[in-house]
């Protein structure tokens, strides 16, 4: 969904604004006949560029909002797509992000996910869900890297004792272990909510968006917390890789990044309390 930024604004975390309602997305699709004829740019599709398939969002026309939201299937083969270079990232270098390059491709009318409205809805509910699946990814890489400096400070010995065993690092240890649990709850608490829309509203709201957008930031903020702290205490070890705490170190300052980044996340945790007008 993500385009590339411009000097006119929009690209960017612009497409996956709510209060935009889609306007600011660039690739156009067209209808000639039974296809649709699609222009544009994407960036940081998850394995663009190796992946066979490909779900683009588009717009048929930026005036009418939401209804102007299509989300069309382009295969890797179509005539008119092209890629640039794979993005060399810090972290979670199996993931491939090439830029995507759109010119007159043409795809039959049925390829188109569902329709006006409901697409918009299908990628609000994308939004949602990757919030919250963001959340869970985070907590992860926190336990795992807990984990492992847990076992480190166990074992290496400082002051004729384990480093777990000085009152600095169990402070630390137990700051870390803090932060998991809640973030744990957190986006265990958000997922429940989705899943009984007879109770907490349907799955895409401005609450459920919010409820979702805290896991991920708290979950995010956390794990880049962790996964520092957890290289403190190892030292050199924690920065070189026959340990796994740099790679989760790298990895999870991405996942806080991407859905929208850290800021714009936290505008939407504010739509679940009042009308935020940005």
């Amino acid at each position: 969904m993500t385009e590339p930024g411009g000097t006119h604004g929009g690209g960017g975390c612009d497409i996956e604004n709510v209060n935009l309602h889609g306007r600011k997305i660039r690739t156009r699709a067209k209808l000639e006949g039974n296809e649709w004829v699609i222009n544009g740019q994407k960036m940081w599709a998850s394995n663009s560029g190796v992946a066979h398939l490909y779900c683009v969002t588009c717009t048929t026309d930026p005036e009418k909002g939401d209804e102007g939201i299509a989300l069309i299937y382009v295969p890797v083969d179509a005539k008119g797509i092209s890629f640039g270079k794979n993005e060399n990232k810090a972290g979670m270098q199996g993931d491939k992000n090439h830029p995507m390059f759109l010119e007159n491709v043409r795809v039959p009318k049925e390829w188109r996910a569902a329709g006006p409205g409901v697409d918009a809805d299908l990628l609000h509910n994308n939004l949602i869900v990757g919030r919250i699946v963001t959340a869970g990814m985070a907590v992860g890489q926190a336990q795992g890297a807990f984990e492992t400096v847990l076992k480190y400070t166990g074992d290496r010995i400082v002051a004729d004792k384990p480093i777990r065993q000085h009152s600095i690092a169990a402070g630390m240890l137990a700051d870390m272990a803090i932060g998991i649990e809640t973030a744990r709850w957190s986006y265990l608490a958000a997922a429940w909510m989705y899943d009984h829309p007879e109770k907490y509203g349907p799955p895409i709201s401005n609450f459920i968006l919010s409820r979702g957008s805290i896991a991920k930031m708290h979950a995010c903020d956390v794990a880049v917390s962790v996964t520092n702290k957890a290289m403190e205490l190892m030292g050199s070890f924690g920065y070189v890789r026959d340990y796994d705490v740099e790679k989760y170190w790298r990895d999870c300052k991405m996942i806080q990044l991407w859905e929208g980044g850290a800021q714009l996340g936290r505008l939407d945790v504010c739509r679940g309390y009042y009308d935020l007008n940005l």
